[in-house]
């Protein structure tokens, strides 16, 4: 009798132990929820769903429960979760984990993340609020895209690559988008057709972009890029239709086709002398009316249907001819040239046989001085 109520008595201590355990745990688990401990949610508790990454010794955010979201809207990724006796760093938001979720208004990702992967969040039309964390590094292709309802954009300096199409169609985000000196590289499209964005300014670390990078971004004002990349990409501002100001460093190598293809707000840009090459209609149907072609330019094929261009001035010994045969079987810049337009050619390379000026009997000729160098002008009678 003696030893059966000894047996009893202990059987019901351990579950008061047990319960005290878990009513511990969910205590913690809400005040997470409140953020006012850094307790992450056990598995029970926590609507998110995880697998284990090996190599990195941590855990990837695979998606969600529905059954045990309970109403939220809000998806706050951890820093670190327990699972199975395991207590890891989240390293990872996994692919398409929460794709075309459109519940969702609110994220903010955790501090131990360094990957959001292909499609993390794309397509989730009801975000509106984003808090990327700080050792985030990649932004893989279409994490975000379609994700329409974003109305701002902060990027944490520890981001290295914004992949393709990484904010595709953003065209909530309002403002200036700071791409931080940590980024290296823009995919392809990443920032098309974000409609909202009004300034851009990119930062020194950049070594590679993509084409169509910020095609499409018709409310897109100003662009600054910092020293450091050596060519704007195919599109990479085709159709922003709203750029007035382009800001290019003394880096850029190469100015590809495309470039700035219906940029009809533009109308002055200063080509760095660094440029060599301007590529098949970089500038084509842009608002330009006055263009300077640097020294070091030796190829540019660049400015059909730029309607309102009426000044060029050519600084380069070595360009074979400044318009596209395609559209210009004369391969001659006074097909754009208007009536009043003028053509200034540096007199140490003006030799009365260069393709510049093929058709000198429509033009007049004088001379000019312009930072202490001499041109001869040809107007268009």
């Amino acid at each position: 009798m003696f030893k059966s109520r000894t047996k009893f008595l202990t059987i019901m201590a351990c579950l008061s132990f047990l319960l005290a355990c878990g009513t511990f745990v969910f205590c913690l688990d809400r005040q997470q929820l409140d953020g006012s401990v850094n307790i992450q949610y056990t598995a029970s508790k926590d609507f998110l769903t995880y697998k284990l990454n090996t190599a990195q010794n941590g855990w990837v955010v695979t998606g969600f429960s529905e059954n045990k979201r309970e109403g939220r809207t809000a998806i706050e990724i951890p820093n670190e979760h327990i699972q199975d006796g395991k207590s890891l760093p989240v390293t990872e938001v996994g692919s398409s984990a929460f794709y075309s979720k459109s519940i969702f208004t609110s994220v903010k990702i955790g501090d131990n993340v360094t990957t959001i992967a292909l499609y993390a969040f794309g397509g989730c039309t009801g975000l509106t609020n984003l808090a990327i964390g700080n050792k985030v590094t990649i932004i893989n292709a279409s994490a975000f895209s379609n994700c329409t309802s974003l109305t701002h954009l902060s990027i944490p300096s520890s981001v290295t690559t914004i992949d393709t199409n990484a904010f595709y169609n953003c065209k909530g985000i309002k403002g200036d988008l700071i791409i931080p000196d940590s980024v290296t590289r823009l995919g392809n499209g990443a920032f098309q057709s974000c409609a909202g964005i009004e300034n851009v300014i990119i930062g020194s670390g950049l070594k590679t972009m993509g084409n169509d990078v910020f095609d499409d971004c018709s409310s897109l004002k100003t662009v600054t890029i910092n020293f450091g990349i050596t060519y704007i990409g195919s599109h990479a501002f085709a159709d922003c239709t709203q750029l007035i100001d382009v800001q290019m460093p003394e880096s850029i190598i190469d100015i590809y086709s495309y470039a700035f293809y219906r940029c009809s707000a533009l109308k002055r840009i200063n080509i760095p002398t660094s440029v060599v090459n301007i590529k098949v209609d970089a500038f084509c149907g842009t608002g330009l009316t006055s263009v300077t072609i640097p020294a070091a330019v030796n190829f540019i094929d660049a400015f059909f249907n730029c309607e309102k261009l009426n000044e060029v001035i050519i600084d380069s010994p070595t360009i074979y001819k400044a318009v596209s045969s395609e559209y210009d079987s004369n391969g001659s810049l006074t097909y754009y040239i208007k009536t009043g337009g003028t053509i200034k050619i540096l007199q140490t390379i003006d030799d009365n046989s260069n393709t510049y000026l093929n058709d000198r009997a429509n033009f007049t000729k004088s001379t000019t001085t312009i930072d202490g160098k001499s041109y001869n002008v040809y107007t268009k009678k």
